[in-house]
């Protein structure tokens, strides 16, 4: 890879892309906590029922903020080839695990749907771009790290999936 394939923070692509192959990926979902106090946790149920949006605004500010970033940093070169070079850090065994497990809970439709409850599930690889945007443009001011915070929850095998209540306030949806 070219060292300023993706600009100014390259470096800190690859290094933060190596260390996400690493996580143990959908390991911990539906796993209590020692301490849960501060987190509103949630079922896969909860995914696939599609709420609107899960995050209650959370994500679409944090995605608006990066976005005008990278526009105004005349970086959209450099977004569209990270969007090229991305790939899901999940292992295919890894995903199977979480489908296997909604398989055998809803073996036919789920609920009033049409369709096998492990269609409508969606891996959080939104999540995962943004993040690397964020890395995109972390050389700038402000930095943003909304999607980066929640790489310690991926890295410990869990999986954030919303926000309760309006951003910063609430708490976090932790599959």
């Amino acid at each position: 890879m070219s060292a300023s394939l993706f600009g100014p923070n390259t470096k800190l692509i690859d290094e933060f892309t190596r260390r996400l192959d690493s996580f143990p990926w959908f390991t911990r979902i539906e796993t209590p906590r020692p301490d849960d106090s501060g987190l509103t946790r949630v079922t896969l149920e909860f995914l696939l029922d599609q709420p609107v949006d899960p995050w209650n605004g959370a994500m679409g500010d944090a995605e608006l903020r990066i976005d005008r970033q990278i526009i105004e940093s005349c970086r959209l070169s450099e977004q569209y080839a990270l969007q090229r070079a991305f790939r899901e850090p999940w292992s295919t065994s890894q995903a199977d695990a979480v489908l296997d497990v909604l398989l055998h809970r809803y073996p036919g439709n789920y609920k009033s749907t049409d369709s096998y409850a492990y269609e409508l599930l969606d891996f959080p690889e939104r999540t995962i771009r943004y993040a690397l945007f964020e890395c995109l443009v972390d050389d700038l001011v402000p930095r943003v790290t909304f999607f980066r915070d929640l790489m310690p929850w991926f890295e410990q095998g869990y999986w954030p999936c919303g926000w309760s209540g309006h951003h910063p306030d609430g708490s976090l949806m932790l599959l």
